[in-house]
């Protein structure tokens, strides 16, 4: 699979309609289109860099997950270590640079850029995909695990988890907050002629696209949140309904310790 086909198709559509706008600002000034779509690839390969494991933007993002984690916690026992932030952020940037680069690789084809003058403008949405909850349902339930799906207390604790981070992560994703300026440092080194009213304009647009993904997250793990009830269903449905899994919630994952057994799914 190539760069420029791999990026999903919620965020594909969302780039076209993105810059189909910036097109659409740039014409009203008077400048032509393949300008606003060289603007827009320079911006996103600009992000690839700012945002890239080995630069300085991604030990602030790693301290922010401390912060926002830690004031989410009921106590310092359940703080996230400085080196576990620092993996998470490892993980969530490596899969944005990518994303970045894919975005980048897209703009310059000539196919996406006939999407860009064909589309309408549109005001888009901060909902969830529904194959999107779908699958973050799935992963609390993990049923086609070759040990068996989880229960119900897994699925609950999953679910806190994720809420819990994913809060902290969008809470790190303010605009105009404690990532801009680190971000903007990154984006000049790749745009050292830009304005700073564009600099930050790609600066918020980027933390504003990450922030509503990740409170719609942390929203669907609620209690009453549409990925949990779907996980909590199933996971019923599985253990309880008439056509429960295959190898049973007992028989999953056992730690046996001489002549005893625990049942994990017990605890």
């Amino acid at each position: 699979m190539s760069e420029a086909s791999a990026l999903p198709a919620h965020k594909r559509a969302k780039l076209v309609t993105d810059t189909a706008a910036l097109v659409r600002a740039y014409g009203a000034a008077g400048k032509p289109f393949e300008e606003a779509v060289a603007h827009a690839a320079l911006g996103h390969n600009a992000l690839a860099h700012a945002l890239d494991i080995n630069g300085k933007f991604m030990h602030t993002f790693a301290h922010q997950i401390e912060l926002e984690t830690k004031k989410l916690l009921p106590s310092p026992d359940y703080a996230i270590p400085h080196d576990e932030a620092m993996r998470a952020a490892k993980n969530i940037l490596a899969n944005r640079v990518a994303e970045e680069q894919q975005m980048a690789a897209l703009l310059r084809t000539p196919q996406f850029q006939l999407e860009i003058r064909n589309a309408q403008p549109s005001h888009g949405s901060n909902a969830l995909p529904e194959g999107k909850i779908k699958e973050i349902a799935g992963r609390l339930v993990q049923e086609y695990d070759p040990n068996g799906p989880e229960g119900a207390t897994h699925v609950i604790a999953g679910a806190v988890g994720q809420r819990l981070l994913h809060a902290a992560l969008a809470s790190c994703y303010a605009a105009n907050g404690p990532l801009t300026a680190p971000l903007i440092e990154g984006l000049k080194e790749k745009m050292p002629n830009a304005s700073p009213e564009q600099l930050l304009s790609i600066a918020n647009g980027w933390l504003h696209d990450r922030y509503h993904p990740a409170k719609a997250v942390a929203d669907a793990m609620k209690f009453d949140g549409d990925a949990y009830q779907q996980a909590a269903k199933r996971a019923d449905d599985i253990q309880f309904g008439a056509a429960p899994a295959k190898q049973g919630f007992a028989e999953r994952v056992r730690l046996k310790s001489g002549a005893q057994e625990i049942v994990m799914d017990g605890l």
